[in-house]
């Protein structure tokens, strides 16, 4: 007999679909292959989903955004994740990292480093190099641009009508 268990989630940010600032609760009910399926709905969902926040320009032009500023307009990670995430970032930027180095270097669970790792990868801020090793990328900045220049083209055809 598969035994069930029920989870009480919280969200204060309204990361279900709520009000911002306000609290959802969810109950999720997870049985036998429901943490597989829980595992591809994270894994299906791994990816940024930026933030333009225009409050963050003056901070940028003088020189004070920061890489949590960034993560935290990229992600809807804890504020652990975010710590941890910056971490992951540092350490592949001072050199390319295996997995098992990233565990052994940031002393944190295999799941939740492998999330944070996909996350970053999907996103286009690091990459895995045919070593397979964890690598700095600039793609997300490229797909950027890309973005902004689609939306300039877009506003100066649509400005002449």
């Amino acid at each position: 007999m598969l035994e069930w268990w029920r989870h009480l989630v919280l969200s204060p940010s309204g990361l279900f679909g709520g009000v911002r600032g306000s609290v959802d609760v969810r109950i999720l009910e997870v049985r036998g292959v429901g943490v597989v399926e829980n595992y591809a709905r994270q894994k299906s969902q791994s990816f940024a989903r930026f933030k333009l926040d225009f409050g963050d320009l003056p901070k940028i032009k003088n020189g004070q955004f920061t890489i949590y500023d960034f993560v935290t307009n990229s992600f809807l990670f804890s504020p652990s994740k975010k710590q941890l995430s910056i971490k992951l970032l540092e350490a592949v930027s001072e050199a390319p990292r295996t997995f098992p180095e990233l565990v052994k270097l940031l002393h944190t669970p295999k799941s939740t480093l492998y999330f944070l790792c996909l996350s970053l990868e999907r996103s286009g801020l690091i990459k895995k190099t045919p070593a397979k090793q964890y690598a700095l990328s600039n793609e997300a900045a490229g797909v950027l641009r890309e973005y902004a220049g689609w939306w300039e083209n877009w506003v100066a055809r649509n400005r002449l009508k």
